[in-house]
């Protein structure tokens, strides 16, 4: 057995050693300059209607909205969102919003995780839902 092993080790030390540097691995596909350029454009003008129609449904669901919170809401939602989303309405978007008036304008953010005071979160969300009230024009 301690010949077998010998043996073993004896034949490593004669081995060529390997080089440390690895061949560049490629990934992805190779497209042509002006294929890629085009489709590049064609995807940021449909990313710029798909952005305009979110920012007009944004205008529609809160008409009222003031303009500092309306770039800064646009900003936090980004483009992450808005393929995803059809209205303002719905989950993603209207969560970001709410979490938006709830930390900017309430003291909600405030408020102790540990000892979460249920009266004071009570007002914040109303006082929330007050003012998204007010930037839908319902109020």
């Amino acid at each position: 057995m301690q010949m077998l092993i010998v043996a073993l080790l004896g034949s490593q030390s004669h081995q060529r050693p390997q080089s440390k540097k690895k061949v560049a691995k490629q990934e992805g596909l190779y497209v042509p300059n002006g294929i890629f350029e085009t489709v590049e454009s064609e995807y940021g003008a449909k990313q710029a209607i798909v952005e305009e129609n979110w920012l007009q449904k944004l205008d529609k669901a809160y008409p009222n909205m003031p303009s500092p919170d309306r770039a800064e809401i646009c900003r936090i939602c980004s483009s992450h969102f808005l393929g995803r989303v059809t209205t303002p309405q719905m989950t993603p978007t209207a969560i970001a919003i709410r979490t938006y008036v709830l930390d900017r304008y309430t003291e909600f953010k405030s408020l102790s995780r540990d000892k979460l005071d249920m009266e004071a979160a009570s007002k914040a969300h109303q006082e929330a839902s007050r003012i998204l009230s007010i930037w839908r024009g319902k109020d």
